[in-house]
C-alpha cells in the first residue's frame, strides 16, 4: 500500500489538522473540511515516476501530459518517463503509462538512472473531500485545489456494486447529454473485484478542472442489495483491478492527494 507523507515545513501541524479538521494555521474553520497533503519528495525515483514523490500512479500520467501539451513543469526525470524508448518526451509515454496503471499489457522499464534528479515541488496541505451521495454517486470537492484528474477504487459491503459509469457526472465528455467536463481526456471506468474503478482525465490538450468549492459528481453507482437494504460503500486505499492496485487519489498541481470516504446507502430506495 502506498504511504502517504506530510509535505514540510509544517509536517505536525498538518497531521493534527487532519485528525482534528483544523486548517493548517491550528484555526478551526466554521464549516470544518478533511485536509490533504499531496506525497512527499522520494529518495529514488522509479520508472513511471515522473513528479518524483515516490509512487507510479495517475498523477505522473497527468505531468507528463502537461509537459508535453501545455508547457508544464517538466517531470523530475527524463529517462523515468521515457516509456516508449526513443529518448524524447511525447503522449505516446503518457498514454502508456495509463495503459500500464488501468488496462494493463505494458510494462515499465526497469532500469533507470536518475540519480540527481529534483522532485516537483508540491503545495501544502490543502482543503479536499469526498463523499456519497444517498444515491451511491461519488463526489468531490476542494477549495483551492484545481483537481483536473482522479482514480476511485469503490468497494461494497452488504451489497454488490452492479454497474459504474461517469455518465451524467462531471467526469463525462463535454459532447455528452447531459454534457460534463471531460474534453477528449481519458476514461477507465469498470467493474471490479468487490466493487468499481474509475479513473478519468479532463483532459489533454487543455487542462480543465472541477469546480472549486462545490460538490461535484464524478461516478454513478448501481447496487444490488443484499440480505438487506444496507449498503456500505468505501473509497478503499487499494482495490485490485487487472493485477495491479489502483489508489483513491485526485491529481491536481502535479501531485497525488489521497482521497477517503465511506457511506452506508439504503440499496432498497426506488425499488
Amino acid at each position: 500500500m502506498l504511504q502517504r507523507t506530510w509535505n514540510t515545513p509544517y509536517p505536525m501541524t498538518c497531521a493534527l489538522a487532519l485528525l482534528y479538521t483544523t486548517s493548517c494555521d491550528g484555526d478551526k474553520p466554521d464549516d470544518p473540511v478533511s485536509l490533504a497533503c499531496p506525497g512527499a519528495a522520494a529518495e529514488t525515483i522509479d520508472a513511471g515516476d515522473a513528479n518524483g514523490d515516490g509512487a507510479v500512479d495517475l498523477a505522473d500520467a497527468v505531468v507528463i501530459l502537461r509537459a508535453v501539451a501545455d508547457g508544464g513543469a517538466a517531470p523530475a526525470c527524463t529517462a523515468a518517463i521515457d516509456l516508449v524508448p526513443d529518448e524524447q518526451l511525447d503522449l505516446d509515454d503518457a498514454f502508456s503509462l495509463l495503459i500500464h496503471l488501468f488496462e494493463g499489457g505494458f510494462s515499465l522499464p526497469t532500469d533507470v538512472d536518475c540519480a540527481g534528479a529534483v522532485p516537483l515541488e508540491m503545495p501544502f496541505c490543502s482543503p479536499l473531500e469526498a463523499r456519497f451521495s444517498e444515491t451511491g454517486t461519488v463526489e468531490l470537492r476542494a477549495d483551492t485545489l484545481d483537481i483536473e484528474a482522479w482514480s476511485l477504487a469503490v468497494t461494497a459491503e452488504g451489497c454488490t456494486v452492479s454497474a459504474a459509469t461517469t455518465a451524467g457526472t462531471l467526469g463525462a465528455s463535454i459532447v455528452d447529454t447531459p454534457a460534463g467536463l471531460r474534453d477528449l481526456g481519458y476514461d477507465a471506468t469498470f467493474l471490479a473485484e468487490g466493487g468499481a474503478v474509475s479513473a478519468v482525465v479532463l483532459g489533454f490538450m487543455d487542462a480543465p478542472a472541477l469546480p472549486a468549492g462545490a460538490w461535484s459528481p464524478v461516478l454513478a453507482l448501481t447496487v444490488e442489495q443484499g440480505d438487506t437494504c444496507d449498503c456500505t460503500l468505501r473509497l478503499d486505499s487499494t482495490v485490485t483491478a487487472l493485477g495491479e492496485p489502483v489508489e483513491s487519489l485526485a491529481v491536481a498541481s502535479g501531485g497525488a492527494w489521497a482521497l477517503s470516504a465511506e457511506a452506508t446507502i439504503d440499496a432498497c430506495a426506488g425499488r
